[in-house]
């Protein structure tokens, strides 16, 4: 491999960071990540992986790329085709390139505390399991969510979301949505159809809960607080999931 010892990653002012850096140099935890299938790069200030040249981080299955400058998530990370867990919280996110498309076997995805205005549709993969996206300046979810057949926890907590697509509606596999912390008005009819056993609606800007969501048999935590709810009442949300639910059923009786 080409003079390791001479690599140099790049530091937060953009100069050149020593391998040393850290409790363990870069050099080491690349070579862990060659032979353990796991890369470790949690706190370095980062901006990109152009220090992994001379690496080989294909075959790598999980990495943890938090507490970073990243403003993309590297291309050296979308070439990693085996890669089955990223984490990538806490950076400075902007932009997910296409070739993210290319994890095909990537089933948990963390990209919460991030800068991301929109979600691309590279993200929107089958194999996903887990999708974290709270906590970034988005203003809706893409249509393409509903291709993501394996999709069982979403959390777009804490966004500016005013809209939800209907084809959430698609994800017959979803259990638990969080959607606190947004600045939606109304929720679809469409949710309705899901098998959902948590749902988190906090402080968003919700009048009514659909009729529909009473046959939502499996829902077990529903989180309303925060909200200008009329349907159902304050006094009858503030009893419990119990009441609401039955609330519910007896409007759509009528």
């Amino acid at each position: 491999r080409a003079s390791r010892e001479k690599k140099m990653a790049t530091s937060k002012g953009g100069g050149p960071l020593p391998l040393h850096f850290g409790a363990k140099t870069l050099d080491k935890t690349f070579e862990e990540a060659e032979e353990m299938g796991t890369l470790l790069l949690s706190g370095r200030n980062l901006r990109n992986l152009s220090c992994s040249e001379g690496y080989d981080i294909f075959d790598v299955t999980e990495a943890d790329l938090t507490k970073n400058r990243f403003t993309e998530i590297p291309v050296e990370i979308c070439s990693c085709t085996s890669m089955e867990r990223l984490v990538c919280h806490h950076n400075v996110i902007r932009s997910i390139p296409p070739s993210f498309i290319m994890l095909i076997r990537l089933t948990y995805l963390d990209i919460s505390r991030n800068q991301l205005c929109y979600l691309p549709a590279s993200v929107c993969l089958a194999s996903l399991e887990t999708l974290i996206v709270s906590s970034n300046r988005l203003d809706t979810l893409p249509s393409d969510i509903g291709r993501m057949a394996n999709l069982i926890e979403l959390d777009a907590g804490n966004n500016d979301l005013r809209l939800l697509p209907p084809e959430l509606g698609r994800l017959s596999k979803l259990r638990c949505l969080k959607l606190r912390r947004n600045l939606l008005n109304d929720l679809p009819d469409s949710l309705s159809r899901l098998k959902l056993v948590y749902l988190d609606v906090r402080a968003n800007h919700v009048k009514m809960i659909p009729r529909a969501f009473s046959k939502m048999s499996m829902l077990t935590t529903f989180l309303l607080e925060q909200n200008p709810l009329t349907q159902p009442p304050p006094e009858i949300c503030s009893r419990g999931l119990v009441h609401v639910m039955k609330y519910l059923q007896r409007s759509e009786e009528r």
